[in-house]
């Protein structure tokens, strides 16, 4: 299983880490981001910084990074901004980018990196469509990122400014990743990417946490079974098991295998939804 949990600094990080982290802009952002850069120089990986900036500016903000210019000469590090990497940020799809990330760890480890070590500021992309329902897209992306990112040989530290980005997005955002700073709320909990193709559940879904969990699970992939692994889920209410129930019936006529769910969990299966298609729960 990959590591999860709250995370004070982004050090300690090798391939597979997905880090959400929550920041206030300006020195927040960036003195993390340039500590995660250093590490991922030392250790020889590829670094790529995305932002909503142009190159130049990129450069300004990664420069207290040891060596920038030359790892810039060899192709070490790598500088896109978010509009050329995504495209227009109102109306990028969400598949394309994921096999552009494949590519572009392809294409570090081809050229002799331990892997691709990328920080991607992203506040503007939840912000380009109103409301929730872009957090609610960007968070299918990040399902989406995850899964990659859970057998592929790279990490990546995703930025969120807390000034523009609604403490619900927040959450929800934090929710999907397996590492996180800076969530309001529900830190322990999340939905994640296992390396065996199956999805993690941690920590408690009650009211807090339920709205994320129920937008990480309507974010799943349903083109195949879906697994959750249960055995870090501490406590689930009523409404989440609702939601998994929905998820169940959404996903038909493809099974939803819950793995060491809970006793009490169990107990509401067998009393509610014992008969529902497609659920199977497996020790």
């Amino acid at each position: 299983m990959r590591r999860s949990g709250t995370t004070s600094a982004p050090v300690g990080l090798d391939r597979h880490d997905h880090v959400c982290w929550i920041h206030q802009g300006g020195r927040s952002w960036t003195e993390p981001m340039i500590r995660f850069f250093r590490e991922g120089a030392a250790a020889g990986q590829q670094l790529l910084y995305v932002a909503d900036k142009a190159e130049t500016e990129l450069a300004d903000d990664l420069d207290p990074l040891p060596s920038r210019d030359a790892m810039l000469g060899t192709g070490q590090l790598k500088l896109l901004p978010l509009a050329k990497l995504y495209g227009p940020v109102d109306d990028f799809t969400a598949d394309e980018q994921i096999a552009m990330f494949k590519e572009l760890t392809a294409a570090a480890v081809r050229a002799g990196f331990g892997c691709l070590r990328v920080a991607a500021e992203a506040t503007s992309l939840v912000l380009s469509v109103d409301g929730e329902r872009a957090a609610h897209r960007f968070v299918g992306y990040e399902v989406g990122i995850d899964r990659v990112m859970a057998s592929e040989p790279m990490l990546s530290m995703c930025g969120y400014d807390r000034r523009l980005v609604s403490a619900r997005a927040a959450s929800a955002l934090c929710f999907v990743h397996p590492l996180r700073h800076g969530a309001r709320g529900g830190q322990g909990c999340g939905v994640f990417a296992d390396e065996d193709g199956s999805w993690s559940v941690t920590g408690e879904i009650d009211l807090v946490s339920r709205d994320s969990f129920e937008t990480a699970l309507s974010a799943l992939p349903g083109d195949r079974d879906i697994t959750l692994r249960l055995e870090g889920l501490t406590f689930i209410d009523v409404a989440g098991v609702r939601a998994l129930a929905e998820l169940s019936s959404r996903l038909a006529p493809r099974r939803l295998i819950l793995h060491d769910p809970p006793t009490p969990l169990r107990r509401i299966l067998r009393l509610w939804w014992q008969d529902l298609p497609g659920l199977e729960v497996a020790d």
